[in-house]
């Protein structure tokens, strides 16, 4: 029965192939060495793919790129037209108490991806600040891309998706994890149905932007959009599941942990989390510290 169940894992490993990418803003350039590292062990993807900005190419050496099998991708390049700077614009127009384009634009190249040359069949959003502990799996024996239900609860979320798609919250658990399997055609369909909505905008993510609440800021998100739609849309192609993770490991090991350290939760959790903003105890403290201020100095 072992022997059995293992080959029809690795068939399903050769059927469904799939990319990583990864979001990487000014704060995750260092951390998110460790994350590729654990991620081309543990997922085994065929490509990671890092999205950033262009200034921080020079971060990831040409041994790194290669042994990982990574591809650097200019952020402002991935789709013709949207950058940093036309995000931030529409932000501040929109929003009476100020937002950070960032946020926003952090979401919508994960998005974009799908409609980017490098796209395949799938691909995997994983965030540059966690780390996979152990091996994990992202489709069944039957072939359903398996989903992680999580607790988070937002309701400006869902008034912002009800008004871009017509859809409202549709299961109790919340689909914002920190990752998420993405069918490129399912994320394609959900752009083309943004773009054909009645709010106001010449392109999609325009439209989201338009379709929140100016007087609340976090008031998007892209996990619970896309997922809402694929359950109300294509419920057949995904399975939900429970994965043992650890949030707040920054607080204990900060972004010093080392190899051991990480290794020691092989077995133990599926993924824990380096949170720029968590600080650890004294004396590790130090090292978060001299990291966060040196890449203060790297925002433009």
């Amino acid at each position: 029965m072992i022997y059995g169940r293992c080959v029809v894992i690795k068939i399903l490993i050769i059927m469904h192939q799939f990319d990583v990418i990864i979001s990487v803003g000014v704060k995750d350039v260092f951390i998110v060495r460790k994350v590729v590292k654990y991620v081309a062990k543990n997922i085994s993807p065929n490509n990671i793919y890092l999205i950033t900005n262009r200034r921080f190419f020079k971060f990831y050496s040409s041994s790194f790129i290669s042994s990982y099998h990574v591809t650097l991708l200019d952020e402002s390049r991935l789709v013709e037209g949207m950058n940093i700077q036309h995000v931030c614009q529409l932000v501040n127009q929109h929003f009476v108490n100020g937002m950070r384009g960032g946020w926003y634009f952090q979401q919508f190249l994960k998005m974009a991806f799908a409609l980017s040359p490098y796209a395949g069949s799938h691909y995997l959003i994983w965030d540059a600040d966690t780390i996979p502990t152990s091996s994990i799996s992202f489709f069944d024996e039957d072939g359903k891309m398996l989903i992680a239900q999580k607790e988070e609860y937002n309701p400006p979320y869902f008034e912002t998706m009800n008004r871009l798609i017509g859809m409202g919250k549709s299961v109790e658990f919340s689909f914002i994890a920190e990752h998420m399997m993405i069918k490129t055609i399912y994320m394609r369909e959900l752009l083309n149905k943004i773009s054909e909505s009645t709010v106001n905008g010449t392109v999609w993510y325009e439209k989201i932007i338009n379709a929140t609440n100016p007087n609340t800021g976090l008031a998007f998100s892209e996990f619970e959009t896309y997922g809402t739609y694929v359950w109300n849309t294509h419920p057949a192609d995904f399975a939900f599941r429970s994965l043992h993770t650890m949030r707040k490991a920054g607080f204990l090991f900060g972004r010093a942990m080392t190899t051991r350290e990480i290794d020691y939760f092989d077995g133990v959790t599926d993924t824990i989390s380096l949170e720029a903003g968590h600080i650890p105890t004294f004396p590790r403290n130090i090292y978060q510290y001299c990291q966060l201020a040196f890449l203060r100095l790297l925002k433009p």
